[in-house]
């Protein structure tokens, strides 16, 4: 069930790389694992994948489990002497880079691998991704990673080399049609049956499973389901002294579905230390934004925690926000989210683009349904989804978006937007749902109420132990991209960490003792890295 990592090379020419190029940039992380050196190509994979091998070819496919809804959440490579072929699922739910190079090019599942290969100027950042994370909180361009030779193939496309053409198209979109249901009754009773199906049939996934259970409608509406299906299920709540309102909530559910819950406590102590780690396995940045980067991070540290307790499957509730229309921006604050975007981005190449996707109107339904399909784009790929699967692959457990299931987003792409959120109540159709069990359990406060959400898992006074720490390592910091960075302490405390133990030594682990030197550095106003 655990997948750790593949490396591969496939040549346009037929001139290979050596195996042991690859083999000693991956050694480190591989145990008992496979290589194949054909005539074309060159590949690495370690033993957790489940890989057709034969004479004249290779399939990789990832993220592949027991159940037909899990294959739908899957990238696939496909190769033979004459022809390379990879796709990507529609959500972007597992990466996929490459970095070309004159005869031919590398993918891999992780940007680390590529990042130690002998390849020129390979480590150098690409600024527009830096300017993009910066601001937004995440990389807008979908087919973009932090440096700039090493790319990834977008959500919902495919990558080729045939007959001497290489090609990244767009897969198979699926259009809506809106005239599907006539009424939002009809559209509930679907959505209502589907997600029952989809529930079900991850629940057929071998492997202890954790529900992660945070109070709020995503993660409750995901544990009743299961519960049906299942029977006694275990769910999980993190804990701190801010989100104390969840965790009650998310305590009464789990009694009236007698599932064997458990709370674990957010330790600040041992968070500080885990930050090097954090940025290591999601290979990326948590900067400034629309999003609060502390979310990600205290998924990281829950990760950690569950995979102690022996699970080996999360089931968080991530993607129900972008596909179900649940983000409070999308109604009353519409006009204001947009104009944040705009301030955000104001002076940067960014802002053509946002400019672009929202031309200035009065027209308040615009906004939203825009800013509908603006969240389900690279804000869920490049935020959601690649945090939360780097997260929980960095503890070798599998982690399951059941709102992304391809059969679920059939149902909801015919939905009018007005169904799914009319300007007074977000996710209508989740809503409905979850009355439908917890009004006779009076647990009804549990959909009108507002969640804190996880960036509250994490307390105030670890947020102000970060910014103090910014505001010191800023002082002194020689990071060249200070100024593309906007000035923001934090975001240049985070790209100095990140350089320092990622970029410089993808491949090695993180020395705790070295961390815990530089954080003493960095109080005594000490500079803790070399540019």
């Amino acid at each position: 069930m655990s997948i750790k990592g593949f490396i591969g090379f496939w040549s346009f020419s037929g001139t290979k790389p050596t195996a042991k190029t690859m083999g000693d940039a991956y050694k480190e992380t591989i145990t008992n694992g496979v290589s194949i050196d054909n005539e074309r190509y060159t590949i690495v994979v370690s033993k957790d994948f489940l890989s057709e091998i034969s004479e004249d070819s290779t399939e990789i496919e990832i993220g592949k489990c027991d159940s037909s809804e899990a294959y739908s959440m899957m990238t696939i490579i496909k190769m033979n002497k004459q022809e390379f072929f990879a796709k990507r699922d529609h959500w972007g739910t597992r990466t996929l880079y490459y970095c070309l190079v004159n005869n031919g090019f590398y993918f891999s599942s992780d940007i680390r691998f590529i990042l130690s290969l002998p390849i020129e100027g390979v480590e150098r950042y690409d600024e527009n991704a830096l300017i993009e994370s910066a601001t937004l909180g995440y990389i807008l361009s979908q087919e973009k990673t932090l440096f700039a030779h090493i790319k990834q193939i977008p959500r919902n496309f495919r990558m080729s080399w045939k007959d001497g053409n290489f090609n990244i198209d767009r897969d198979t979109i699926l259009s809506g049609d809106k005239d599907r249901f006539n009424s939002f009754d009809d559209a509930y009773e679907a959505f209502s049956a589907t997600f029952k199906e989809v529930v079900a049939s991850a629940a057929g996934i071998k492997g202890a499973k954790a529900f992660l259970l945070s109070g709020g409608m995503d993660s409750s509406a995901l544990a009743i389901a299961a519960s049906e299906s299942i029977g006694k299920i275990d769910t999980i709540s993190f804990a701190s002294e801010n989100n104390t309102e969840d965790v009650y909530f998310a305590k009464q559910l789990a009694t009236c579905i007698k599932s064997n819950h458990t709370i674990i406590r957010f330790d600040e102590t041992k968070a500080l230390y885990k930050l090097p780690e954090f940025l290591n396995s999601i290979e990326n940045l948590e900067l400034e934004g629309i999003f609060s980067p502390l979310g990600g991070f205290a998924y990281y540290l829950l990760c950690d925690e569950v995979k102690k307790m022996g699970y080996e499957i999360i089931f968080p509730g991530e993607g129900a926000d972008e596909i179900l229309g649940g983000y409070y921006w999308q109604l009353t604050h519409t006009f204001g989210f947009v104009d944040r975007l705009k301030s955000l981005t104001k002076h940067t190449n960014v802002q053509t683009v946002i400019n672009t996707m929202f031309p200035d109107t009065e027209e308040r339904s615009f906004y939203r349904e825009m800013a509908y399909y603006f969240l389900q784009g690279t804000a869920l790929t490049n935020y959601h989804l690649s945090c939360v699967e780097h997260s929980a692959k960095a503890f070798d457990m599998l982690n399951y978006p059941t709102f992304m299931s391809g059969s679920l987003y059939k149902v909801i792409k015919d939905v009018p937007m007005e169904w799914l959120c009319d300007g007074d109540k977000t996710k209508l159709l989740l809503r409905c749902f979850l009355l439908s069990y917890l009004s006779d359990i009076g647990l009804a406060e549990l959909v009108t109420r507002k969640k804190q959400a996880m960036p509250s898992v994490v307390p105030n006074s670890f947020n102000r132990q970060i910014n103090a720490l910014a505001l010191m390592g800023a002082e002194l910091s020689k990071n060249p991209y200070s100024d593309i960075l906007k000035g923001n302490k934090a975001s240049i405390l985070m790209l100095d960490i990140f350089h320092k133990y990622y970029t410089l030594r993808p491949l090695e682990k993180i020395d705790l003792d070295e961390w815990r030197d530089d954080v003493e550095r960095i109080k005594r106003n000490e500079y803790f890295i070399h540019w």
